[in-house]
């Protein structure tokens, strides 16, 4: 059976400025917010995922990796709150937590405050990961800005350290409240 296909012609914006990848437009007046939008694109796909997880050793799973870097940044927490910092469901949280548990990066603890309720840590062999994840993503920006001057550098990481400041200040209560670890 043949698909039914739309007859009119889609629009696609035109981009504000060059790009890089053609394929990519966005049409956002603020050239900062294109640009951040491409790089947290960029760092959120999963073959750049994929890619520190072979490297780190870790399962090759993109939700794996951002699970490992918000265990050894936060500490220990309950799959509950995991699963929404991971912008998952609890089912989807807890297959990523089976597969680092299954690799040994993390277990899965009663919590002491709550006998009903389990906290995951991440084990030695976790924090390794971790460490070697964190490792790879410091080699990796060395290897992006290798033709930077050292103060170009200094000043992208003053700029973007106050931007993070910034946007961190934005946070409404309700948002603070829901990636505060329970």
């Amino acid at each position: 059976m043949a698909r039914k296909l739309d007859t009119h012609t889609a629009h696609s914006p035109a981009p504000l400025e060059p790009q890089l990848e053609p394929q990519l437009v966005l049409p956002y007046e603020n050239p900062v917010l294109t640009a951040l939008v491409r790089i947290v694109a960029e760092f959120t796909a999963a073959p750049l995922h994929e890619q520190f997880a072979a490297r780190a050793g870790i399962p090759a799973n993109s939700k794996a990796v951002t699970a490992l870097f918000t265990l050894a940044s936060s500490g220990p927490m309950r799959p509950s709150t995991l699963a929404d910092l991971l912008d998952t469901s609890l089912a989807g949280a807890s297959r990523v937590l089976d597969s680092l548990a299954d690799a040994g990066l993390a277990v899965r603890s009663p919590d002491p405050g709550d006998a009903r309720a389990t906290i995951v840590t991440l084990t030695p062999a976790g924090t390794d990961a971790a460490r070697e994840l964190f490792h790879q993503g410091d080699l990796m920006m060395s290897e992006l800005l290798a033709d930077w001057s050292a103060d170009d550098s200094a000043t992208l990481g003053r700029l973007l350290t106050r931007f993070a400041a910034a946007v961190a200040a934005t946070k409404t209560p309700a948002t603070a409240q829901a990636t505060a670890p329970e």
